[in-house]
């Protein structure tokens, strides 16, 4: 079975995606896992254990939001939103 990530909202009648990972990738396994690596970057981990990056920023993480704007941002360890935002659906 194959997947895409996404973020969707959930409180309205008809539910509508506001963000996808790599959209333009093939869908992948349903027993992918999202995750912010120790080192702070957001991947796409398979059951083998391969990462694929979801975003090209060279700046790590610490921890992630989604914004009413409907993008989802990474954010440093000093709190600033200067690592890749990424894009809404």
């Amino acid at each position: 079975m194959a997947s895409q990530l996404g973020i969707w909202l959930n409180q309205i009648p008809e539910k509508t995606v506001v963000w996808t990972a790599k959209r333009d990738d093939k869908p992948v396994s349903s027993d992918t896992t999202l995750l912010l690596t120790k080192e702070g970057w957001l991947v796409l981990r398979d059951k083998r254990g391969q990462d694929t990056p979801i975003t090209n920023s060279s700046s790590s993480a610490t921890y992630a939001s989604m914004l009413n704007t409907g993008n989802f941002v990474l954010y440093n360890a000093s709190g600033k939103a200067s690592i890749a935002r990424l894009i809404p659906y």
